[in-house]
């Protein structure tokens, strides 16, 4: 399967998402979204296996902020730039 299958199948998957939004009938759109899933894993899996392009996840782990400081340097960061509300004196 090619780079260009793979895109194609991600497109197919994406149509048939958005053909159950205007079906009428129950059984058509239990059998659109059925194979809306289908060519959804399809495209994941072909996708994996051919290199279309990913985005790399920024998520970190509680555990690796903790041992890299970045949760407390995050927590100065977020007080040095909160608003100060001050009392007004009436």
């Amino acid at each position: 399967m090619t780079a260009f299958d793979v895109q194609t199948l991600g497109w197919l998957a994406a149509g048939l998402k958005l053909a159950t939004f205007v079906c009428r009938d129950m059984r058509r759109l239990r059998l659109l979204a059925l194979a809306a899933n289908a060519a959804f894993i399809g495209y994941g899996t072909a996708d994996r296996d051919h290199g279309a392009p990913h985005r790399p996840s920024r998520a970190v782990s509680g555990s690796e902020r903790r041992r890299t400081g970045a949760a407390k340097t995050a927590g100065r960061r977020l007080r040095a730039t909160a608003p100060v509300r001050r009392r007004t004196s009436q």
